[in-house]
């Protein structure tokens, strides 16, 4: 079983790296470019794969069962409680203004930084593979601090609110 979901996880990775690369994908790219030469080809790209994504996470939250079909879209942006994502398993404890309030935060924050370092993370995950040290740097900064977030903080903000 953990092989197969290694090789899975392994050649997912790889189709997905090498059509980032060949296509130049980049979310903010598409905002930026969109914005100053109105260009929308990266912004094509950028909305087709949130889409597609929603829909792989909408079929899969159908396929493990989510009650009251009206509920689906609410409850769809929750995460899977019990998988390793779903940090120390507080998905149903949380309210749902609580998990969009966090989201709109953290995507301001990625967006603001990503804005500054010239491209989103997978941009800068397909030009660090290309051999670009600034953005080397700007993921070993993006995994130090996803790491003392989640060593520090999460333990810090569930003694707070009492989860």
């Amino acid at each position: 079983m953990q092989f197969e979901t290694l090789l899975a996880t392994l050649i997912g990775g790889f189709v997905i790296g090498f059509l980032a690369q060949r296509t130049r994908t980049c979310f903010i790219g598409g905002v930026r470019d969109y914005y100053l030469v109105r260009d929308s080809y990266l912004m094509k790209g950028a909305i087709s794969f949130l889409l597609s994504a929603l829909m792989a996470f909408l079929i899969l939250r159908l396929s493990i069962g989510v009650p009251n079909w009206p509920w689906i879209f609410s409850k769809a942006l929750l995460p899977i409680p019990g998988s390793p994502l779903s940090s120390m398993d507080i998905a149903g404890k949380v309210p749902l203004h609580i998990h969009l309030a966090l989201a709109m935060i953290g995507g301001f924050g990625i967006g603001l930084f990503s804005v500054l370092a010239g491209g989103c993370p997978l941009r800068q995950h397909v030009m660090a593979s290309e051999g670009n040290k600034s953005s080397m740097a700007y993921l070993l900064g993006f995994y130090v601090a996803a790491i003392a977030f989640h060593a520090f903080m999460l333990p810090l903000i569930s003694q707070v609110l009492g989860w």
